[in-house]
């Protein structure tokens, strides 16, 4: 193989090494938001937290026309015991979708069935509802999403949509979505959706500026409208707030259990003295345990009987009273 042949073998080469050097140096790129219409993620928000995303929009339409303005705003916020829920309001972007296109209320539900662990993928229940305002479309699918696959995550959805509360609309709604952590905090992200209404395919560049808050770059493709829609967005996450109880209390608490009983001191003589306690709380380990070696060792106290003697008496002597009688 002569030196021009190789060289694009040797780029590659570089190319991957240096993706792959700089994904492991690069910080966690804030996770995908559902997205409404596009591939969402299985995972769903602690309770008390939440993300917001908005993003403004560039469409070129099948007449040539462009258009410029705000594409979606969707917010979601978790309700605690696996449960989420999503409420957002976009101007176009699906198949179907009236030309010019008001805003339409998207509102859903997500149910965590199992978080990710190693292999094995999260799993999710969604209810979605499109277009409330506007002859709506409801869904129901199932979500599946890997954890991180070294630099990779994968996501998926099976289930049906239902046009305007008709049986005879009901049709399969499936997709599936790739996304690569590269360097600098930067997430590349793919992804495909069918649905009745249309298909549609898009790219997506999220840059992480700080672990919760992430630039958007979108590009996405209607083939059934010909239409193409460019996006710049942002999204902000709150995450679910996690606390601990205060380690005084949990000191407390150990202390008033788990302390031994203490016998109590024993003097030799009925002496008043001052007695003068002081609590010593138990040091607990990094995982709040008690460790043996801290523990206070207290020995019996050893009382020696006290040695009493009898009290020697003797008989008290009386001696007659003499009387002598009475001279008239």
């Amino acid at each position: 193989m002569n030196e021009s042949a190789s060289r694009p073998w040797k780029l590659a080469a570089a190319g991957a090494l240096f993706v792959c050097s700089a994904w492991a140096q690069a910080p966690a790129v804030l996770a995908r938001p559902s997205g409404f219409g596009g591939i969402p993620t299985a995972e769903a928000e602690g309770q008390g937290g939440g993300q917001l995303g908005v993003e403004l929009r560039l469409d070129r339409l099948p007449s040539g026309a462009t258009t410029l303005g705000l594409s979606q705003v969707n917010v979601q916020a978790g309700l605690g015991a696996g449960l989420e829920a999503m409420l957002g309001f976009r101007e176009g972007g699906r198949s179907g979708d009236p030309e010019p296109s008001p805003f339409f209320v998207v509102a859903g539900l997500r149910y965590r069935l199992l978080a990710a662990e190693g292999w094995r993928p999260a799993a999710a229940i969604e209810a979605l509802v499109d277009r409330l305002n506007w002859r709506g479309a409801t869904s129901v699918r199932g979500v599946v999403s890997t954890g991180p696959l070294g630099p990779m995550r994968l996501s998926g959805i099976l289930g049906a949509e239902m046009q305007q509360l008709s049986l005879a609309s009901v049709g399969p709604l499936y997709g599936a979505a790739a996304s690569l952590d590269t360097a600098f905090g930067v997430q590349l992200t793919g992804e495909w959706w069918h649905s009745p209404r249309g298909s549609a395919a898009s790219g997506e560049v999220r840059w992480a500026i700080t672990p919760d808050v992430a630039m958007t770059l979108r590009g996405m493709w209607l083939p059934d409208d010909t239409t193409a829609r460019f996006g710049l967005g942002l999204v902000v996450r709150a995450p679910a707030p996690q606390g601990r109880a205060p380690l005084v209390k949990e000191q407390e608490k150990v202390a008033t259990t788990d302390a031994p009983l203490v016998p109590p001191r024993v003097f030799r003589d009925e002496r008043p003295r001052f007695r003068l306690r002081i609590p010593i709380l138990p040091l607990l380990g990094p995982g709040g345990e008690r460790r043996p070696e801290d523990e206070v060792k207290t020995e019996p106290v050893k009382t020696e009987p006290v040695k009493t003697e009898p009290v020697k008496t003797e008989p008290v002597k009386t001696e007659p009273v003499k009387t002598e009688p009475m001279k008239a």
